[in-house]
């Protein structure tokens, strides 16, 4: 008999601690009218939002990594000249796997974007009411970082592994803008490629030269004169290319008014209403338990004093 009652004693708590699903949908039945019209609130509060937002477009172009032939020949060379070919410059050409951690690296520097959002006059289309914001403190105080941040949150680069294809595009609620922004960006980024190369390459052919006029050995100064005509050709090459370091293989255009990538207005609506839904549920059982245990914290209150 003892036995038994003790079994009872431990199964108590275990009957205490279910969960009454009766109970539990009596309370939201009680409270029906509140969820539906807090529901019915929030799903119009988010209907009336997502069309106040803009619709956003994205213009893009889809780049190929350019083969350099000036590079190939530099290449060839350099087998040849055994240990002086750690004078050869590190990437002609930008091209090649390189040129997408170029391009990255480019849209990372916060002087390059700032540059063109300044020459071109992006600011009007990256700020609302720029007039009135340009006159504030905090912006004029951290302009620089304001135009990089704003003109980075619009641009996206990728590459696709298998075809080595370079994908450039930007967002925008003006799709005018979008498409003449990323042609800024391919004309400038590859301006900036063909500077740093061609420095790079003068460089080196200063270096060759002073080189060829100090040895005597004749077999090594025609091999480093057919190096310096090689890096020549390459100079002449880069100069006289669109795009340096890519080629366009889909050029970017205009997108059409109804391309738009955003705002998901269904989704934006879907999840408001799941949340309501939660949250009022969660709600009525709180107000049920405070209720329920007024009394309780009353005293609890009273005794502490």
């Amino acid at each position: 008999m003892e036995e038994n009652k003790n079994n009872t004693n431990q199964q108590e708590p275990y009957y205490e601690d279910e969960i009454d699903l009766v109970e539990l949908f009596a309370v939201i039945w009680k409270h029906k009218f509140f969820i539906f019209i807090f529901v019915f609130l929030v799903s119009v509060g988010a209907v009336v939002y997502s069309l106040m937002q803009d619709n956003i477009y994205q213009s893009k172009a889809v780049l190929s990594p350019s083969v350099n032939e000036g590079s190939s020949r530099l290449s060839s060379l350099a087998n040849q000249l055994g240990p002086l070919s750690g004078m050869l410059p590190g990437s002609i050409g930008g091209s090649g796997p390189n040129i997408y951690n170029s391009m990255k690296n480019i849209l990372d520097n916060q002087k390059f974007l700032t540059g063109i959002v300044e020459e071109n006059k992006f600011y009007n289309d990256l700020f609302e009411d720029f007039d009135e914001l340009k006159e504030t403190e905090d912006f004029s105080k951290h302009k620089d970082f304001m135009y990089f941040k704003a003109f980075k949150d619009a641009i996206s680069i990728s590459q696709d592994e298998e075809s080595g294809f370079i994908t450039l595009s930007v967002k925008h609620k003006d799709r005018f803008f979008a498409e003449e922004a990323v042609n800024t960006l391919l004309h400038d980024i590859s301006a900036y490629l063909k500077k740093k190369e061609l420095e790079n390459i003068n460089l080196k052919i200063d270096n060759y030269k002073e080189e060829i006029s100090s040895t005597s050995d004749i077999i090594l100064k025609n091999k480093l004169s057919e190096f310096v005509a090689s890096l020549i050709q390459s100079k002449v090459m880069a100069k006289a290319q669109t795009y340096y370091g890519f080629e366009i293989i889909s050029e970017p255009y205009v997108p059409d008014e109804f391309d738009k990538v955003g705002p998901n207005r269904k989704l934006i609506c879907i999840v408001a209403f799941v949340t309501a839904c939660i949250l009022s549920v969660f709600m009525v059982f709180l107000y049920e338990f405070v209720k329920s245990n007024r009394d309780h914290f009353k005293e609890t209150l009273k005794d502490k004093k």
